[in-house]
């Protein structure tokens, strides 16, 4: 919540951080303002022609990830010149993996991989949340549609050994990224009435199957966290991007 000493434009701009974890929804919120600014969505696939005017504003988006607003001042002449300001919905985080599916000495572990440029130790012992996008199905099977998620609580967690575990770790702290840099989402005991997968132990880590589905691919408590998110069921999960 922001403080109400905040200057309202700076307060705009937290709640508008705050409420954009992903570029799914930064873009999101970025069009709701847009449009209560009176910008008016178009898109890429229509015939523009007769559309713009003078004086307009306008905007779209693509892939839900990506929005170009731009305004036409009246008497504005094709060859005049444009002022261009770009910048990005994107940050560094952890993504989880197509195949995420692990579980390693009892405990289920959620697959990651980096994204961007992050100070990626400072990620370790921290409470960590799920967000983006889900693509959803109806009970056919034909119609997809796209619903964000932000799981606003502590989800998952990447813990550090204990000092005595590792006397050198304030001498140079390195770690590596495919082996250590996992997730703990809870332990395999929780999931044992779930459906029935392969079989979970330190020998076969990854558990999931490149090429199946989001179930097999996934944890079933994490499916269900995300559905219940979504406002979805679990079987009705096609796919997500978080």
């Amino acid at each position: 919540m922001v403080h109400p000493s905040i200057p309202p434009a700076a307060a705009s701009f937290l709640e508008f951080i705050n409420a954009s974890p992903t570029p799914f929804h930064a873009v999101h919120n970025a069009s709701e303002r847009l449009e209560a600014a009176g910008f008016q969505r178009i898109h890429e696939k229509d015939n523009w022609e007769g559309q713009l005017k003078e004086g307009g504003r306008y905007f779209f988006t693509r892939n839900q990830s990506a929005l170009i607003a731009f305004t036409i001042p009246k008497g504005w002449k094709e060859g005049a010149g444009l002022s261009i300001v770009a910048t990005h919905t994107d940050s560094p985080c952890l993504r989880v993996r197509p195949v995420s599916k692990r579980a390693k000495a009892g405990y289920m572990q959620v697959g990651v991989e980096t994204y961007g440029g992050g100070i990626w130790h400072s990620w370790f012992d921290r409470d960590l949340s799920l967000a983006g996008r889900v693509i959803v199905t109806d009970k056919t099977g034909t119609k997809f549609t796209s619903r964000l998620v932000n799981l606003k609580r502590p989800l998952l967690r990447i813990p550090t050994l204990a000092i005595h575990l590792d006397r050198t770790v304030n001498d140079n702290f390195k770690f590596n990224q495919e082996t250590q840099f996992i997730p703990i989402l809870g332990q395999v005991a929780s999931q044992l009435n779930g459906p029935a997968t392969l079989e979970i132990n330190d020998k076969n880590p990854v558990i999931g199957v490149a090429g199946s589905n989001v179930q097999t691919n996934h944890h079933t408590s994490l499916v269900e966290l995300i559905a219940e998110e979504a406002s979805a069921s679990p079987e009705n999960i096609h796919d997500f991007e978080l």
